[in-house]
């Protein structure tokens, strides 16, 4: 399972950080660290504070933008210690944890964690399957990004102790991020030549339309049988 969770972390500004985040997810047997749009590159620093994990470090991955970083998971879980006023599939530390271990069975699942000073952007969180809420003294919810992935690690490792073990199927894989986006760009349009959208930047509308088609977890397949749909419906105007 462990082979099929990601630790993502988003514009890290500190190699320090970078570093420490590595070392919390070895301790707690996690091995893919994936970095998008980083501020700075791992470096001697990062390596001093990963203190024994440069492994992870050095096989990290470096994408330019959040796009092509989550195309390539099934499903990816936005961590933040901070509630918002989102109308997204929220769940506590150990529900997220529980929900990750069961997804991973099957899926390729990230674990996306914000910038140092501001954290996930509302819009970055829209592009998530799952908030994940990471529970702190509301009076002041500011966790270091290493703690926070250090939490959340511990969390995903505990849920495995007690997950039973039951023999596991093999279900049709989850559509990749970017089959979906890919489906979701053609859905938009439809929508514009039918005339239902007339403004692509109606952000609540598409919003729930995104988080509707999320609770369906769409395969390959009906990803593909939906886009058969919409051309079929795109002859017809």
């Amino acid at each position: 399972m462990q082979d099929n969770i990601s630790i993502l972390l988003q514009e890290t500004s500190h190699p320090g950080n970078i570093g420490s985040a590595a070392r919390a997810m070895k301790t707690m047997m996690l091995k893919h660290l994936m970095l998008i749009q980083p501020r700075v590159l791992p470096d001697a620093e990062a390596e001093a504070f990963a203190s024994g994990a440069a492994d992870i470090l050095n096989n990290a991955i470096i994408k330019p933008n959040i796009n092509d970083a989550l195309s390539e998971f099934q499903v990816v879980f936005g961590c933040s210690a901070r509630h918002r006023k989102l109308e997204w599939p929220m769940l506590s530390l150990h529900e997220a944890a529980q929900v990750i271990v069961e997804k991973s069975k099957t899926n390729k699942v990230g674990i996306l964690f914000g910038p140092e000073q501001s954290g996930l952007t509302n819009d970055t969180l829209r592009k998530c399957h799952y908030h994940l809420y990471i529970p702190s003294n509301p009076e002041y919810s500011s966790l270091n990004l290493a703690q926070a992935v250090q939490v959340v690690s511990y969390a995903v490792l505990m849920a495995q102790d007690t997950q039973p073990q039951l023999p596991i199927p093999n279900p049709e894989p989850r559509a990749k991020m970017q089959e979906f986006e890919s489906f979701f760009e053609a859905f938009q349009q439809m929508l514009m030549q039918l005339e239902f959208m007339q403004d692509r930047e109606n952000a609540k509308l598409l919003a729930r339309l995104r988080r509707m088609f999320y609770r369906a977890e769409m395969h390959s397949t009906e990803i593909d049988l939906m886009r058969g749909i919409i051309k079929s419906i795109g002859k017809g105007l």
